[in-house]
């Protein structure tokens, strides 16, 4: 992070655009708080006339970098530094007002690459009050803000890098920014370690006096502001700058660049000894933020200083799994979607309730009788799913070992919320249900029986500010959002909307099965964040369309997506229609090969969204791998038919059998109807097959290659057969 100006305004934030969406903000939240408690800001216009073009001037200003971790980023998010609705303090509370009155304000506009923007979310800590509602900008920087702005603060003066990539800090704001913002999250540091290695090369070069032009040159290059990792870069070259600016006397860039108190005046020994000082205290910080329990009874700061979201799980013989990683990505907002698809068998559900114990801690697990044998993969001795968080520094690792039926989590004691729950979710209607911890509950997916909470007897209970928080949440699942709200009168909770009030617990069965299972997200998870839209954690879903209606399968996603923007969900279905709700990316299909092996199908080549595609085209794709929607026993016949395709050596009778199989889908017009048709589908079931009996996955760059080479040979008989013709 360096020292940026942004520039002067654009002309966009004094437009009539601009004064009209002010006029919106204004007639919006200067209304009496109950008259808005239970309403969200309708940001459309801002979103699609201001941002769109505000972008591309930041993305200008800002030299397509990333403003925190200065990466360079072809798609910047529109990072608030303060933000524009809720802002969330370090013990999970928010201050829902602030800071709405700087959504015009230019100086408050950076740039930010997706993952930075997502881990900082609504966090914006500061020690004591915040400043008055709608007070003027120069006020509003007198706040003792705990993040560093760019471009205000010099980030320099209170960040230091080390030798092995990561950033380090004395300050308190330099360890919140560190730890809110993600900066040593291990991709970033292995990026930052590699471009440092080259950038010593290129010192190490001046000090032996080689090429010392061409050294300076490059030198100069990477520490210009328009540079990956420039800060870093000029700590290091700063140990020798006079050197430096003395063999380019003329290079005025880079004696500006270099000769600055933040890196060379007092404080800012950066010698090898200091930094290995730095990075022991570093590792005993570390050591310490980690250690809180989700299990103790108040939440540590610690907790809600870092976002804990799932980026790798690694998985070794869980049942028919025998090797797979999974990597969901982090969504815009913070939280993500992940879907996984697979027949039956394939061991999505296990994977799912292993998660869930490595998440949950040994305590937890404890109660859940598992046995840990019945687990491990035939003939293994072991099992191990490894979850790497975005907030921790190690994997959470859960073992089973067969012999001894042992189950080790290692940490011990659960580091995220999470809720897991099975393919039968059953509404408790007394007042009850599971609870396994203060906030942790995966009892459900363990057990069919396991009630969730009685959601009427939780709106009810709720303190007004509270329960208004959860109905503008839950606005989202309704029939009609607009304009309604949830009122509470005689043990009832109904919905209000234009002079009519229907129960909520009396909506169609589909609205409770949805309605139920959000809600007991939501009483989870109140116990540590104040409001759905900045709480953070996990919620695991084992066939999430199980009793939904075709219309709800269509929405499910979407709609949780909304109610839980910055929760991460992994999730289990067998229905293309939920898939409609999810993008490309956000799925992970599981598939046997022909051992019986449950691998992971390979994305490479970016599956088409499902949000494109068809029902029967989803049946039929890479998702779920119909060979025919049509016919139940053409699927059957192609399945047997590509294992004994895909089989080197066959028997005499396989032979015979592969024979059968393969006139009886001729017979059925699979093959084509003229010979070049038959030389394409008969060239593409060779590959299919040699996929499925390698990896469960198809080679596609071989695959075009062969293809390429068949329509070259088709050709070739066309236009010979053309010819004779002639």
């Amino acid at each position: 992070m360096i020292k940026l100006n942004r520039g002067a305004a654009p002309v966009i934030l004094s437009s009539e655009t601009a004064e009209e969406v002010s006029a919106d903000l204004r007639d919006f939240y200067l209304k009496p708080s109950f008259e808005r408690s239970q309403s969200k800001f309708a940001s459309g216009l801002m979103s699609t006339r201001l941002f769109t073009k505000i972008r591309p001037i930041l993305y200008r200003r800002f030299d397509r970098k990333c403003v925190y971790c200065e990466t360079v980023i072809e798609r910047p998010d529109l990072e608030f530094f303060r933000p524009r609705a809720v802002s969330t303090n370090l013990d999970g509370t928010v201050d829902s007002d602030h800071y709405w009155w700087l959504t015009l304000e230019w100086r408050n506009y950076l740039q930010a690459c997706s993952v930075c923007n997502a881990l900082k979310g609504n966090r914006f800590p500061v020690n004591g009050k915040r400043c008055q509602i709608e007070a003027k900008f120069e006020e509003v920087i007198l706040e003792d803000a705990l993040l560093l702005d760019p471009c205000i603060d010099d980030p320099q003066e209170y960040l230091i890098f080390l030798e092995d990539g990561r950033v380090t800090g004395n300050h308190a704001r330099a360890q919140v920014t560190i730890d809110v913002l993600g900066l040593n999250r291990k991709t970033l540091v292995e990026a930052r370690s590699r471009s440092l290695t080259s950038f010593k090369i290129m010192l190490d070069l001046f000090g032996r006096k080689k090429s010392r032009e061409d050294s300076v040159r490059a030198i100069t290059g990477r520490v210009a502001s328009h540079a990956e990792f420039a800060a870093m870069h000029r700590q290091f070259a700063a140990a020798i700058h006079r050197d430096l600016t003395d063999a380019a006397a003329d290079e005025v860039t880079l004696f500006d660049l270099l000769n600055r108190p933040a890196l060379t005046g007092p404080g800012s020994d950066t010698s090898e000894q200091a930094l290995k000082h730095e990075s022991s205290k570093l590792d005993k910080r570390t050591k310490r933020e980690e250690s809180f329990s989700l299990n103790a009874n108040n939440v540590s700061e610690r907790y809600y200083r870092r976002s804990q979201y799932i980026e790798k799980i690694e998985v070794t013989n869980l049942r028919g799994i025998r090797n797979i990683e999974l990597k969901p990505e982090i969504g815009e907002k913070g939280g993500s979607w992940l879907a996984i698809v697979g027949e039956n068998g394939t061991g999505k559900s296990s994977l799912l309730q292993m998660l869930a114990c490595a998440l949950s801690g040994k305590l937890i697990t404890s109660r859940m009788k598992i046995v840990a044998s019945s687990y491990v993969s035939e003939g293994c001795e072991s099992c191990r799913v490894a979850v790497h968080l975005t907030g921790l520094s190690d994997p959470i690792v859960l073992t089973l070992a067969s012999r001894d039926n042992l189950i080790n989590i290692e940490p011990a004691s659960p580091k995220v919320i999470v809720l897991a729950y099975g393919a039968t979710r059953l509404l408790s209607r007394n007042g009850k249900g599971s609870t396994d911890g203060a906030r942790l509950n995966i009892r459900n997916i363990f057990d069919p029986f396991s009630l969730l909470a009685d959601g009427r007897s939780w709106l009810l209970g709720l303190e007004i500010a509270d329960f208004d928080r959860a109905s503008k949440a839950l606005s989202a699942l309704l029939p009609v959002s607009d304009g309604v709200r949830l009122v509470r009168v005689d043990g009832e909770v109904y919905i209000q909307s234009g002079g009519r009030a229907d129960s909520l617990f009396e909506l169609s069965s589909g609205y409770q099965a949805i309605l139920g299972l959000a809600l007991d997200i939501m009483s989870f998870f109140r116990r540590s964040w104040e409001d759905m839209e900045s709480a953070e954690g996990i919620v695991l879903i084992d066939e999430i369309d199980a009793h939904l209606h075709p219309r709800w399968k269509l929405r499910v996603v979407g709609k949780l997506r909304e109610v839980f923007p910055r929760i991460q969900f992994i999730a289990s279905t067998h229905d293309p229609l939920t898939l409609r709700g999810l993008e490309g990316h956000e799925v992970a299909v599981i598939r046997r090969d022909l051992s019986g092996t449950s691998r992971l199908v390979d994305p490479t080549p970016n599956f088409i969204s499902p949000k494109h595609m068809g029902v029967e085209q989803l049946l039929a794709s890479e998702y779920f791998g119909l060979n025919s929607t049509e016919d139940t026993e053409v699927d059957h016949i192609y399945e047997r038919y590509y294992q004994l395709l895909g089989k080197k050596d066959l028997h005499p009778d396989e032979e015979e059998e592969l024979s059968s199989y393969r006139s009886r889908l001729d017979h059925r017009g699979q093959f084509g109807a003229t010979p070049r048709e038959r030389m394409i589908y008969e060239a593409a079931d060779e590959i299919i097959a040699d996929g499925k009996r390698q990896e469960g996955t198809v080679d596609r760059a071989a695959a075009r290659e062969k293809l390429k080479s068949v329509w070259r040979e088709v050709s070739l008989q066309s236009a010979s057969q053309k010819k004779a013709g002639e």
